[in-house]
């Protein structure tokens, strides 16, 4: 993960971008002393949004998730195997859930931006809004 990090400040300074921080840690846990966040990018997916980070948006503000969903209930066979819980295939939930959480978590304008289907998953990104 310290080499990702490097990459992208790396990267960062040479766009000569200025509004980006990066901060690695604990992910579920959020960035509280710099909140509130107009925007959140969730890149490694949950059964749920964890609560910090719904608390340091602003309302209004927009999250990204990129997550695995599934169209379809998996299999036992696939849902008990440990190496489709490694890969992120048997922890993935029903799309039309995953959409259902986010609205229970107090987010609108829900919307799936892109699906790129993968072998028993579909690779999801989805925007949604804070309710104010």
């Amino acid at each position: 993960i310290g080499e990702l990090v490097t990459s992208a400040r790396n990267n960062i300074s040479e766009l000569k971008i200025e509004n980006i921080q990066i901060y690695m840690a604990d992910g579920t846990l959020g960035w509280k002393a710099n909140a509130p966040y107009d925007g959140i990018i969730v890149t490694a997916g949950a059964k749920e949004i964890p609560l910090a980070l719904i608390s340091q948006l602003k309302p209004g503000g927009k999250m990204m998730v990129s997550d695995m969903v599934l169209e379809k209930e998996l299999p036992p066979e696939v849902k008990n195997d440990p190496l489709a819980w490694a890969s992120c295939i048997a922890g993935a939930v029903l799309e039309k859930e995953y959409l259902g959480m986010m609205e229970r978590a107090g987010f609108g304008d829900i919307e799936v931006l892109s699906r790129t289907p993968r072998k028993q998953v579909v690779s999801a990104k989805i925007r949604a809004v804070k309710k104010p």
